[in-house]
């Protein structure tokens, strides 16, 4: 019950934003200034156009498995405690971005943090994954936040929530193989 009334708020919190952001575009674009006369079919509009990206982006998030406390953020951001040294870490980071086709913008060489851009595609017009490595003990922290390009982004159908699922997964699944591999002993050959 919790759970439905989680996914109800998010859901209406979307199509509430939408709503204004396009009723507002509408009404403003359609005559200038603006003219009072067309505010129904501006409401009209923002009804429509929100309506249909509040089914598209539910759908997608459902279909994802997201849970729906997280529906209506297009930030998201985790950190994960990881067996490897940080240069290791954003070495992997790095390889992986690159590997994935996303545009490697910045590797800071002072401290442990690159970003990456993803290519554009018909969900998004791309997004920014940041991850950001600190010493911890003998491995390292790794904070990993992936948002939109565009600041104004109100939908992204679970993209960046992917990216940041994406990046951790493969971080600790690196990091399991390398613990595996350290702790494997070591055999002398036999007479």
């Amino acid at each position: 019950m919790v759970a439905a009334n989680k996914a109800s708020v998010a859901a209406l919190n979307i199509f509430f934003k939408c709503f204004v952001i396009f009723t507002i575009a509408m009404w403003l674009s359609v005559s200038w200034p603006p003219d009072l006369v067309m505010v129904p079919a501006a409401v009209i509009f923002g009804v429509i156009v929100a309506s249909i990206l509040t089914i598209q982006h539910v759908r997608r998030v459902r279909r994802l498995g997201i849970e729906p406390g997280l529906w209506g953020s297009v930030r998201h951001n985790r950190t994960v405690a990881l067996s490897l040294s940080c240069e290791e870490a954003i070495r992997l980071v790095d390889w992986a971005a690159r590997s994935w086709r996303w545009k490697v913008r910045r590797v800071d060489a002072g401290r442990p943090k690159i970003t990456a851009v993803t290519r554009m595609s018909l969900q998004s017009w791309g997004e920014r994954v940041t991850v950001t490595a600190r010493p911890m003990g003998a491995g390292c922290e790794v904070e990993v936040s992936s948002r939109p390009l565009v600041p104004l982004t109100l939908v992204d159908y679970g993209r960046n929530f992917i990216n940041m699922q994406h990046m951790i997964a493969f971080l600790t699944e690196r990091a399991t193989e390398k613990s595996q591999i350290r702790e494997t002993p070591q055999t002398e050959p036999g007479p």
